[in-house]
Order: C-alpha cells, then structure tokens, then sequence
C-alpha cells in the first residue's frame, strides 16, 4: 500500500494536521484518506459530491482543504448524500461545529435520485455509501453518465481486508468500473483507490450554479425542511416512544401485581374451604336455612 509521504509533500501545515484535526468526528479514516481528501478539496474543491457523508468527518476534510487554496476565487459547494436520515442530522451538526454549513447542501436519499433532482458538474467526488459490490456498481455506473472526463474520484474502503471475505465488494467494483474503461486507476491512498474518469464517461459540462442558484437548491432539497426541526422532532418522537414503552412496562407490572393477588385470593379461598371451620360453618347455614323454612310454616306457609 502507498503511503502519503511517498507520493508527495504536504501542501500546507493544514494539509499536514488534518488528520489530527479530524479523527474525533465518527467515521473511519486512515490518515493517508485524510490528506488525499485534503488535496483533492485543494486543488479540485469548485464543487464536491460525495456519496455517504456518516457524521460529515471527509465533508469537514474536503472542505478545508478547498478554502485554503489562495487561488480559489469562488466559494465552494459540497453536495452530500446519505440515505441514512441520521447520517445527514449528523453530519449537519458538524458541518455546523466547524462552520461549514453555508458552502453545503445536504440530500437525503440516493444517487439515483439526487441525480434526478440536482443538474451540477462536479469536480471531485468521494464513493463511501454502501460498501457492497452491487451498491459500488449502481453508483459508479450513475457516476460514468453524470461525469466528465478527468474527475477525479477516491473511492473509500477499496483496500479494506473485507473485500478478501465477501463481507464488502468495493474493490470488485471499482476494478471493473476501470477495465470497463471509465476510469484509470492512479494509486492506493490510505484505505482508498484514487481514480481519473475517462473520454468514455458520457457526462456533460455544465455551468457551474450560481450562489443564489445553489441557495435554491439547499431549499429544494430532499430534506424539505429545517435540519435542526427535524432533529428536534425526531427527538421528541423517540421521547414519546420510551414514555409509551415506559408506560407498557408499568401497566405489565401492575398486571402481574393483579394476577398474584388474585392467586394468592385464590389460595386463601382453597386453603379456607378446606379447613374445619369452615365445613363447620357450611354445616351451620344449612341449619339455619331449615329452620328459617319450617318458621315460614308455622307462620301459615304450610298447611
């Protein structure tokens, strides 16, 4: 496997503490990832999609190593995908903490439907959503219709052991994608294999959006509303569940409270007809009711 320091120079003292920067926002990253999604937001950053944000942990990456380019004229825009709802809200939040949301539309759902909805060029792209062969394939298949020649795309977890077991098929994937002549591979950074799209990707140039353009798209998007109300509502929502379970649970309990109390009645019951005394006493109502029938008689009942 390549190591970053084998390749090339950091760019910046940033590009060299990203990592660090980095590693305490969840989602898994070598650090040779790391700085390859640095440079690539450096010198590729106009407008990255990346497919799979998890906690937004490549997004904060790509992103700062887009602003740091003193030559960039222009803001950057990040279009994130995740069907995951958690996923976005995550990264949402963290895009937040390092002040990052204004450059970042967030979509929740699929390529296939992003694609549908969003027409941009992008001008790098980061594979990281579902790391299964048949998941990698449907994306990189989307993206060869939707790329131009000489993206560069980094494809996540393409060294991952799991590839060896079957438990993931990224590598399969991006390896056919490149025999198929969409992409030729460059190296292996990190966990990820670094790809430049081909003459043979159908994709067309299209202009980049303009900021009021992309602040119309963050309203259109799939997410329809306020990512902190959601957030807030589906807090409220996973309340209100825990106080339906909470009450469940208390009105088993009472349940069961009520079914031993009837048992232990029950109990006494058995434990009380069979004792002496109460023989005794049944003996006794049957007396006192014979008598109370011949009273009745002698009160003129009988003649």
């Amino acid at each position: 496997m390549t190591t970053w320091t084998e390749q090339q120079h950091f760019l910046n003292e940033d590009h060299h503490s990203i990592f660090e920067k980095t590693k305490d926002i969840p989602g898994w990253q070598e650090p040779g990832d790391s700085y390859k999604l640095y440079e690539m937001g450096y010198r590729n950053g106009d407008v990255i999609l990346e497919i799979g944000t998890y906690s937004g942990r490549s997004a904060v990456v790509e992103l700062e190593g887009a602003l740091a380019n003193p030559d960039r004229s222009i803001k950057p825009q990040y279009f994130g995908i995740d069907l995951d709802i958690d996923g976005v809200l995550r990264t949402a939040d963290t895009l937040e903490k390092f002040n990052l949301a204004d450059y970042c539309l967030l979509f929740h759902g699929t390529l296939n439907s992003f694609v549908k909805k969003f027409s941009i060029q992008p001008t790098m792209v980061f594979v990281d959503a579902d790391h299964r062969y048949e998941g990698v394939k449907s994306d990189l298949l989307l993206l060869k219709d939707y790329l131009v020649a000489g993206t560069p795309v980094l494809c996540h977890d393409y060294a991952n052991p799991e590839n060896e077991t079957g438990e993931m098929g990224v590598r399969q994937a991006v390896n056919e994608f490149i025999r198929e002549g969409y992409a030729e591979f460059v190296g292996t950074f990190g966990c990820s294999a670094f790809l430049l799209t081909t003459n043979q990707c159908g994709g067309v140039a299209r202009p980049r959006l303009s900021a009021q353009e992309f602040s119309g798209c963050k309203a259109d998007a799939a997410i329809g509303q306020d990512l902190h109300q959601v957030k807030i509502e589906l807090e409220q929502a996973q309340f209100r569940i825990q106080q339906v379970k909470t009450e469940l649970e208390q009105a088993q309990s009472r349940i069961q409270q009520v079914k031993t109390e009837l048992e232990q009645a029950q109990s006494r019951i058995q434990a009380m007809e069979s004792s002496k005394f109460w023989k005794m006493r049944l003996a006794w109502l049957k007396v006192k009711k014979i008598f109370g029938v011949l009273e009745k008689n002698k009160n003129g009942f009988i003649e």
